[in-house]
């Protein structure tokens, strides 16, 4: 049970930071963008990559022996990539301004008004669009971690159950959706993120959860070629817990300063 309350605890924090930095990536111009959506991806793809390999210790060492070094560090990069690409994706339209369906025949120009009207009502069938999109890119992204995560363990058998999977990956797609179609309402202020950052929680566990409720894995029978496998149970711990403490408050301090001073304040540390 601590494994898993450190796993939902771990999720929570990195999704609130993702929504965060998506935020400040919808009202950001230029290549600034793609710095706010790498940053994102990198918390957001490290908080799903961290409840996957937390939920496995879970298990316990006699069914996860040790961890093989390349599908760990392919499946954090995997993670990664696709939390930054759907987060750049849900940003590529700009947010409607609010009120701006109405008041638009101030002038008395009605047709005007009219143009206006249905130019904001394609902006938000775009963006709702757009958000759907990046919530199906970024549960791809959870569940090609969630195998490549799996293959990295060391078990004698693994015995899949695809209706549950199925079932898994469309439980977390409804979430992931749910929680960029909601990452666009309201302002940047930091207590705005809480519902899409849950929703973003609850797409990741879902997913992990459910594919793994009627999962069948074969304890391993032997000690660990450490040679090979190169992870404990107990290092992989060490390095979440690392990684955790360095990337997720960092994360969240760069997003509550650039909303209280601007991003223009990043120009001033870096040249004064």
């Amino acid at each position: 049970m601590i494994g898993v309350a450190a796993a939902v605890m771990l999720c929570v924090s990195s999704s609130y930071v993702a929504m965060m930095l998506l935020r400040r990536l919808r009202r950001t111009a230029g290549r600034g963008r793609v710095i706010w959506a790498a940053a994102a991806g990198v918390a957001g793809g490290f908080g799903v990559w961290a409840t996957h390999f937390l939920g496995m210790l879970a298990f316990g060492s006699d069914v996860v022996a040790a961890y093989r070094l390349r599908p760990v560090v392919l499946s954090l990069g995997v993670s990664m990539l696709a939390s930054g690409a759907a987060v750049l994706l849900a940003g590529c339209v700009a947010p409607v301004a609010a009120g701006a369906l109405a008041g638009g025949d101030a002038d008395g120009d009605a047709d005007a008004g009219a143009d206006r009207a249905a130019r904001t009502r394609r902006t938000r069938m775009r963006e709702i669009l757009v958000g759907v999109g990046a919530g199906i890119l970024f549960i791809l992204g959870v569940a090609a971690m969630h195998v490549m995560g799996l293959q990295a363990a060391r078990m004698h058998g693994l015995t899949w159950n695809e209706p549950m999977s199925a079932l898994a990956l469309l439980v977390g797609g409804g979430f992931s959706i749910a929680a960029f179609l909601t990452a666009r309402w309201g302002s940047s202020a930091p207590f705005r993120c809480l519902v899409p950052a849950w929703l973003m929680t609850l797409a990741i566990m879902s997913l992990h959860f459910i594919a793994m409720a009627d999962t069948d894995v074969v304890a391993a029978s032997s000690p660990p070629d450490l040679a090979r496998h190169l992870l404990s149970p107990m290092l992989m711990v060490v390095i979440i817990g690392v990684m955790a403490c360095a990337l997720l408050p960092i994360g969240l301090a760069a997003s509550i300063i650039t909303y209280l001073f601007g991003p223009g304040i990043w120009w001033c540390i870096i040249f004064t």
